[in-house]
């Protein structure tokens, strides 16, 4: 430690001995005017506290407005502080607080206004936290963003570090995180590395040349964190060597681990009753709210794997709603067995597509009658309540939305238009349906052939709706994507078939029109046609590289396809576009050796990729790597930038019960998307 830094790092004293949370309430104490409040905490570094250090309290800029400093104050010898402020009076406030230990050192930590929290410790810990969680919405000291995104963003760092005591939060720490996975070491190995430079193991030199972007160095610790969450394939091994060398927060990664292909941080999301079984796909509420379907009933040691009938909602900051799971035994809305298909309309609804799975003999509301449940629609609105008729114990009709017209079959994507409407894919009857302003009244059914009278959809799958209203379709049986008009008419030059297609499962549109396509190479939904339903094959369950066939094309709004296979296409599934317009895949497989990850992709006309041309890598050749991932079919993004991955599957395939058990979030990770995604992303 040099000795002009020294002054900054104080021993430990007997008072800081005392527990934290004993010492952070033994400050001294203030009065306060009842139209001001006070905060107050220590700035440390481990258990010792860093002195001196100009701490700032910010309110963040929301909706346009500026960022307000709200006070400051001088940290004390065992690095305490207390600012007294004004309270912003707007419930959706943001509060930030830097700490500045010396030019190049700055700390920081974030928080909701309306958390209550009045005691706060500023670390290396709270730094990274800060740094991802809020990865859209800072630059350098500076952050703002719009509702929301940003106070979602800051509800999320506290499942990376508890931001009253400045360690490692407990959704971190336990499972299905903990030990399971390594989100709890990777988060300490970021934290080490500002701890090396803090602690004058080196003159933060190093620190800000692997943090560079573009030859441009950082030039102070936070803003060094920031480019690492902004560009997390970078230097990754130098930087996993630096953070090494002072490894003061634990555990973290060793010389005995594997390098991280990417320095994200992946942390996983259960609900309350480990209810969660087969989660198929996360849609979003205006409010940010993630509303996830489910495949099957989760019981242990299952003799036959039957459909779930819950609906499961998550916060913002991954905890489940109250009264989550929605749905069950009676008021279900007809919900059952749902597999890929869920969206949110324009009045924050949710839909949901009852592909019905269903085992033999499984026992629907206490009868063994294998009862019709996979041809109908369900829909519920933000409170969890269903609108939909309920299924009820006794003869048809049975609940969901349906009808003769709409003629729905083992429904799988769902999307919902700007104007209202909701279009679903049966894959059981190879037909489109169309539910006018979201009634089942005046529903339409589309069987379209092509030139020879031949089925245009085969197995269709995945829905998504371009900006011009048109509604693309990916058939996988045929390898076919299929663009239908508002009216269900369907312009068969615009029908792209064959080669690069191959076995589509997800599709999606960019906020111009492009649709990209999500080619798994491999799966096959198992949509009971009375053809081959083995979703996967062993092989192919199985398999060390890339699936033949597998990529990601793009339809380009002039009728141009191209196709790509970098960034981390495996087993392509879902794919989903952010609010600049990159491209994201969820893959159904890895490396059967190695670890399962995200494609990310540069998408058209994309800001992320200035020199670069669509359909650039911008993840590293094996994606976005994590042990928490499994089998994932849904991949979303969410208002404050997060990318949420469900697993769908367990990496053995054959189970009796296959089903995965959690979603995934990549924090800070893409461009922030405007809730609910009606049709194509808009930016928020």
């Amino acid at each position: 430690m040099s000795r002009e830094f020294s002054k900054f790092v104080k021993s430990m004293t007997i008072g800081v001995l005392l527990p934290l949370s004993l010492l952070l309430f033994s400050l001294p104490a203030y009065s306060a005017s009842p139209e001001r409040v006070q905060i107050g905490g220590r700035v440390v570094t481990g258990f010792s506290g860093l002195a001196n250090s100009q701490v700032t309290l910010y309110q963040a800029g929301i909706a346009g407005a500026p960022v307000v400093e709200l006070g400051s104050a001088l940290s004390r010898t065992n690095g305490t502080f207390r600012i007294t402020y004004q309270p912003p009076v707007e419930d959706n406030a943001v509060l930030y607080l830097i700490a500045e230990v010396s030019p190049e050192i700055k700390l920081a930590t974030v928080l909701q206004a309306r958390s209550g929290i009045h005691n706060v410790v500023i670390n290396e810990r709270s730094t990274v936290a800060t740094a991802f969680a809020m990865a859209q919405f800072i630059d350098g000291d500076v952050i703002s963003g719009n509702d929301p995104g940003l106070p979602n963003a800051a509800s999320m760092a506290k499942n990376l570090v508890d931001i009253v005591n400045g360690r490692a939060s407990t959704v971190l720490k336990n499972s299905p995180n903990g030990t399971e996975t390594s989100a709890w070491a990777d988060f300490n190995t970021l934290s080490n590395m500002i701890a090396r430079c803090v602690n004058g193991l080196s003159d933060c030199a190093a620190l800000f040349a692997l943090s560079a972007v573009d030859n441009v160095q950082p030039t102070d610790t936070l803003q060094a964190m920031q480019n690492i969450a902004h560009y997390p394939a970078n230097n990754v091994a130098d930087l996993l060597a630096y953070a090494q060398v002072y490894p003061l927060y634990r555990p973290s990664l060793t010389s005995q681990d594997k390098t991280p292909d990417a320095w994200t941080l992946a942390v996983r999301f259960v609900d309350r009753r480990n209810a969660l079984d087969g989660p198929g796909l996360v849609a979003f509420d205006s409010a940010g709210n993630a509303w996830v379907n489910n495949n099957y009933f989760n019981i242990p040691n299952p003799r036959w794997v039957c459909g779930d009938n819950h609906l499961f909602a998550f916060g913002p900051d991954g905890a489940e709603l109250p009264g989550s799971p929605f749905g069950g035994q009676r008021r279900n809305g007809g919900l059952y067995g749902a597999g890929f298909g869920i969206t949110v309309d324009r009045n924050d609804d949710i839909w949901i597509a009852n592909f019905g799975f269903t085992g033999k003999q499984c026992i629907i509301n206490g009868t063994d009658e294998l009862i019709n449940l996979e041809s109908s629609v369900s829909q519920f609105d933000t409170t969890g309540q269903p609108i939909s008729p309920s299924t009820p114990p006794q003869t048809p009709p049975y609940g969901g939305w349906r009808s003769d017209d709409a003629n729905i079959l083992k429904p799988q994507g769902i999307m919902s238009d700007s104007n209202g409407d909701i279009w679903t894919a049966n894959c059981g009857n190879g037909t489109v349906t169309k539910l006018p302003d979201g009634s089942i009244d005046g529903a339409s059914n589309y069987a379209p052939v092509d030139g020879n009278g031949d089925p245009l959809l085969v197995r269709p799958f995945g829905v998504t709706i371009a900006p011009d209203h048109r509604v693309w379709v990916a058939s996988n049986n045929n390898a076919t994507i299929v663009p239908f008009n508002p009216d269900g008419s369907v312009d068969l030059d615009d029908v792209v078939a064959g080669e690069p297609i191959n076995q589509p499962m997800g599709v999606a549109s960019d906020s111009n029109g492009n649709i990209w396509v999500a080619n798994s190479g491999a799966v096959r939904p198992p949509c009971g046609t009375g053809q081959n339903d083995t979703m996967l094959s062993d092989e192919d369950a199985v398999a060390e590289s890339p699936i033949d066939g597998a990529s990601a094309t793009v339809i380009m709004a002039n009728g141009d396809l191209h196709t790509f296979t970098g960034g981390g296409i495996f087993m392509p599934w879902g794919i989903a576009v952010d609010g600049n317009n990159d491209v994201w895949v969820a893959n159904f497989a890895g490396p059967h050796s190695g670890l399962v990850g995200l494609a990310h992709l540069c998408g058209v006309d994309s800001p992320s990729c200035p020199d670069g041309q669509f359909g650039d890598p911008l993840a590293p050749e094996k994606g976005y790597t994590s042990d928490g991932l499994q089998r994932i079919t849904g991949v979303s993004i969410d208002p404050s930038g997060n990318v949420w991955a469900v697993n769908n599957w367990l990496r053995d395939i054959n189970l009796d019960n296959p089903g995965g058990h959690q979603v995934v979030v990549f924090i800070g990770l893409a461009a922030p998307v405007k809730t609910p995604l009606i049709g194509s992303p808009r930016q928020p």
